[in-house]
């Protein structure tokens, strides 16, 4: 007999600890190098990004100012500090650090590729804002970790988890999630939270605000979503998973159409994507719920990222240092990729198939 709370438990912590915030998007594991291919690629022409600040909805990446002849730069990764801020009040970045490390540079590629050397593992975040303007930020964070840490706590936590299961439990568990032993679920979790990243970089007209994208990685496995139609996940009143039918995905075999219906407006993505159809995911005992699609919006409401940039307005009152920067948290935030879950089964796409596996109520 299977010991399902601990596969549950695994799954729910795992998953918590790897991708807690959607504002904080999370590598889909393609693209990540082995454990000990460390090494950046050399620094090549002049750096663009020097100096710059990276925003995309409440969070902040600062990459340090390199001077010629340097090999690398830092770069730190914030998210706002916990208060209120009364309208017109300005977000601060201070006591926030979710993730430090080192970045290089290629001028003629116009890419910049980013190596983690410590992240925070374990992030609750809540945000409101009330009718009066004024913005609430309650965070709790874990510790910056470099990798060594990262290793012993995350097996410390699956000993715990494994304890007093026979090995006859574990392998079944370990069958179940598609690894071969708990060593190779360890390798996996480290790779995820230092993995290696390469973004193409542009700037805005204005040349005021930076933006990333990141390059989507070959699909993993048969392709279920080409010729589909998904929608988002919702839950019924006896919380079993059910179509959300506000929330329409259409893929084609190198694209995808998505619409979002809430009240009587509509916002329009088409993009590319990705996919892993593998089952080998840190997400479920069940193998079917640990597909996942990467989606990579280029237009939204039918305009580029540029034409979005441009046509918008900031809001009075908002938080950000200048209305350049709400401009860029804004548009960067929209046009983020965004990987989440799918289930074949009932055609549905969106974390909520992790959260009906897990017995845990959607967010």
């Amino acid at each position: 007999m299977k010991n399902t709370t601990k596969l549950i438990g695994f799954a729910v912590i795992a998953t918590v600890m790897v991708c807690t915030m959607t504002v904080v998007a999370c590598d889909d594991g393609s693209n990540t190098p082995k454990i000990d291919d460390n090494d950046l690629p050399a620094a090549s022409g002049a750096n663009d990004v020097s100096g710059k600040m990276y925003y995309e909805s409440i969070n902040r990446t600062a990459f340090s100012a390199t001077v010629a002849g340097d090999a690398s730069g830092t770069y730190t990764k914030s998210l706002v500090d916990n208060g209120e801020y009364a309208s017109n009040d300005k977000f601060t970045y201070n006591n926030a650090v979710i993730e430090t490390g080192k970045y290089t540079w290629n001028e003629t590629a116009k890419t910049i590729t980013l190596k983690p050397e410590s992240v925070v593992q374990d992030i609750s975040y809540i945000w409101s804002t009330s009718p009066m303007a004024t913005t609430t930020v309650e965070h709790e964070l874990g510790q910056l970790e470099d990798i060594a840490a990262v290793r012993i706590s995350f097996q410390a936590m699956i000993d715990e988890l494994t304890q007093g299961m026979t090995q006859e439990q574990i392998d079944a568990m370990l069958s179940a999630m598609g690894f071969a032993s708990i060593a190779e679920i360890v390798d996996a979790y480290v790779n995820e939270n230092f993995s290696i990243l390469t973004y193409s970089y542009s700037f805005s007209a204005d040349n005021k605000s930076l933006f990333l994208e990141i390059s989507l990685p070959a699909g993993k496995g048969a392709n279920e979503l080409s010729g589909n139609t998904y929608y988002g996940l919702t839950f019924d009143n006896q919380d079993d998973p059910i179509q959300d039918t506000n929330m329409q995905y259409i893929f084609t075999v190198s694209g995808y159409t998505s619409t979002n219906t809430i009240l009587t407006e509509s916002v329009k993505k088409t993009g590319t994507y990705t996919w892993d159809s593998t089952g080998k995911k840190l997400l479920s005992e069940d193998p079917s719920k640990n597909k996942g699609v990467l989606l990579k919006p280029s237009t939204v409401n039918d305009q580029t990222r540029e034409e979005y940039y441009t046509a918008l307005t900031a809001s009075s009152g908002h938080h950000f240092a200048d209305d350049d920067a709400y401009k860029a948290a804004q548009t960067n935030n929209i046009f983020n990729y965004r990987w989440q879950p799918y289930d074949v089964a009932i055609k549905t796409l969106g974390w909520g198939a992790y959260y009906a596996q897990s017995g845990t109520p959607g967010p």
